[in-house]
């Protein structure tokens, strides 16, 4: 960034573009490479990528909280503590974990040609590309590869059943590069030597709310530590906030 004399913050919406193409052309590349469509591929392929502005039924507790509070919160999804993000809010939230997740399906993209008639050149490269693709995941995102990663020891128990030998090593192969190319990261992650580390945070967590301040959510039924910083504010806190 200091070398081409760009922001941060002009990369940070960079990558909120580049995300969301990204995510875009997954979908006409699986319609046509992963389901076979060739008919009609590109009203299929606008269909799908127009379905990623709809979100759910937000917009009626939103319409609800603005009549009463008299007010329009920022974002139409913090009625609820168990936010559900739609693929916009996403994209201007968390980006790297839209770009994660379209690193580990264009890896699949990749994967899903081969099979047990191709040749070892063939599946040789597959292997690289898609063992790239999820180590790069990896680096954007250690919850999204780890969803993937769960889903694709399922995927290579069924090539077991189906005695489909090359294309499991295909993926072995590719789950090892993926592993020795992202291991240092990994071990960067859970590394003790950065300053202020704590050490009971060391294991792998699934879900973590850290740094909240005092506060009794009757809606989600959460009660917060009182180690918090003061300037952290709950998301269904805010809306209170804002109003008073």
């Amino acid at each position: 960034m200091r070398l081409l004399g760009l922001s941060a913050k002009a990369c940070l919406n960079a990558s909120v573009f580049w995300s969301g193409l990204g995510l875009a052309s997954t979908i006409p590349l699986f319609l046509r490479y992963v389901l076979g469509e060739k008919k009609n591929l590109r009203r299929k392929s606008v269909i799908g990528i127009a379905l990623l502005t709809i979100t759910g039924f937000d917009l009626i507790p939103y319409a609800a909280m603005t009549a009463t509070l008299h007010m329009l919160p920022a974002d139409m999804e913090w009625w609820d503590s168990n936010q559900v993000s739609s693929w916009m809010g996403s994209l201007l939230w968390v980006p790297h974990h839209v770009a994660a997740l379209t690193a580990c399906m264009a890896g699949l993209l990749v994967f899903s040609s081969v099979d047990e008639e191709s040749s070892l050149r063939q599946c040789a490269w597959v292997a690289v590309l898609t063992g790239l693709a999820f180590a790069s995941s990896a680096g954007l995102s250690v919850y999204v590869t780890f969803t993937f990663a769960i889903f694709a020891v399922l995927w290579a128990v069924q090539l077991l059943f189906e005695k489909s030998v090359k294309t499991l090593i295909t993926f072995i192969a590719a789950g090892a590069i993926s592993l020795l190319l992202s291991w240092p990261y990994l071990l960067d992650l859970l590394s003790s030597a950065v300053p202020g580390f704590d050490h009971r945070w060391r294991s792998f967590v699934f879900f973590c709310v850290p740094r909240f301040p005092d506060c009794d959510s009757t809606s989600s039924k959460v009660r917060c530590s009182q180690s918090s910083s003061p300037e952290a504010v709950a998301v269904t806190d805010l809306p209170a906030r804002v109003h008073s």
